[in-house]
């Protein structure tokens, strides 16, 4: 996951927006600071520090930064990693050490060349998987491997998000092995209410969204009052797949709502008409731009149909 958050970093660092209004003159103005950092429950939270890149105003570049960050109110050091290029500007990531656990609460500040940002989070607990189980099902003439994946239900509003995982093999006839990678899959989304907007898999309205880097994000508005719920994962068949891995994951409402702010724009096919507004990305960081939101994430089990 971290990986996969460092390459959404690097694509969107550079872009201005607002979470519930289009401003001009923040778009127009001098460079402010961007702050991304997603906490989770690992020993290492990096903390990717840049400058915006304005539409009229004078573009800053940053050599250095003053990075600090608590964690329930306690201090925790903060050490420089790494400076990258990045879309016509650098990126300086900084990093702390020390296990985070769920409900601690992490802020962040940076400062650099006159400008100041903050922004915190709290780690959510981490999800359950109570099931799993695949099948094959047939689906507009095409076969799908379909994985069903059971969680257990929070009994209050909370954020998901899925991954599948592929594990796949090739035959080697040089040296007689399976040689095997993973690979991240594409979910058809048509077989499952909570990713296709409630369409119960009618293609003709062609209401499916296309998730950001396959990163599936979903609430629990629509099954607050089960204990469990079913998801339903169709991942066309190929022969070369020897199984599947699932990563289910809690986000915070912050890392929800910047992930389905760029669902939401890319699936806002209206707007490339003039018939729509083009909706501006979330970003909850005081006096800057970016996102600070946290995650759990649980995996389960190589899964092979039976």
């Amino acid at each position: 996951m971290r990986y996969f958050l460092i390459s959404c970093i690097l694509i969107l660092l550079a872009f201005t927006a607002c979470q519930d209004h289009i401003n001009i003159d923040q778009l127009s103005k001098d460079s402010q600071l961007v702050i991304y950092c997603f906490p989770s429950s690992q020993d290492t939270t990096e903390i990717f520090v840049s400058s915006s890149i304005p539409v009229k105003g004078k573009n800053m570049f940053l050599d250095t930064a003053q990075v600090s960050c608590t964690v329930n109110g306690a201090q925790r050091e903060v050490k420089f990693l790494k400076k990258v290029d990045a879309y016509k500007t650098y990126q300086l990531v900084y990093y702390f050490t020390g296990q985070l656990h769920a409900k601690d609460r992490i802020t962040v500040q940076a400062s650099a060349k006159g400008m100041k940002a903050a922004s915190s989070t709290t780690i959510p607990s981490v999800p359950e998987i109570t099931k799993t189980e695949m099948g094959s099902v047939f689906n507009d003439g095409v076969w799908y491997d379909q994985i069903r994946l059971s969680l257990m239900n929070s009994p209050s509003p909370a954020k998901y998000a899925v991954r599948v995982i592929g594990l796949i093999g090739y035959y080697n006839r040089n040296n007689k092995l399976v040689i095997t990678h993973e690979e991240l899959e594409e979910v058809c989304t048509y077989d499952e209410p909570v990713l296709n907007n409630y369409t119960l898999g009618e293609k003709i309205f062609d209401e499916s969204n296309d998730f950001y880097q396959n990163f599936y994000v979903f609430d629990n508005s629509s099954f607050l009052h089960d204990s469990t719920y079913t998801l339903h994962l169709d991942i066309q068949s190929e022969g070369n797949v020897r199984g599947y891995r699932v990563e289910l994951y809690r986000l915070t409402p912050e890392l929800y709502n910047f992930f389905k702010s760029i669902n939401d724009s890319n699936n806002n096919s209206t707007a490339n008409y003039g018939i729509s507004f083009v909706r501006p990305s979330y970003t909850n960081i005081y006096n800057g731009i970016g996102v600070m939101g946290g995650y759990a994430m649980t995996k389960s089990n190589w899964i092979k149909e039976k």
